[in-house]
């Protein structure tokens, strides 16, 4: 296993510390729905702009679908992003069943 980031939490602030070397992507499934799922349920625009070189289709996917939220968004007034990393969102999810290939059975998802 190899450390991708470091972190300090100060006064309830968790600052994390990284390599953009090491959160590059690098494999690309041929499958674009494993691809989709793999990478989070992104839209197809995010998949777009992830792999640019890749002919990425429209295409529906049943969990997407299913899991629309029709909740209002937040009223409050949000600092917006100047830069990239600047505000992360973050989900740990787990135990997944069944694990991954390399037979993981957590995942730590991180959006900008």
């Amino acid at each position: 296993m190899r450390q991708v980031v470091t972190g300090s939490l100060a006064s309830g602030n968790l600052t994390l510390y990284y390599s953009p070397k090491v959160l590059s992507v690098s494999t690309i499934p041929d499958n674009i729905r494993t691809l989709h799922q793999a990478a989070g349920h992104p839209t197809i625009e995010c998949l777009r702009k992830m792999f640019p070189n890749r002919n990425i289709p429209q295409f529906d996917c049943m969990t997407c679908s299913t899991c629309k939220m029709t909740k209002s968004l937040f009223s409050g007034n949000l600092p917006q992003a100047t830069r990239k990393l600047e505000f992360l969102h973050m989900d740990l999810c787990g135990p997944i069943s069944p694990p991954s290939v390399s037979g993981a059975r957590y995942m730590f998802k991180v959006l900008d």
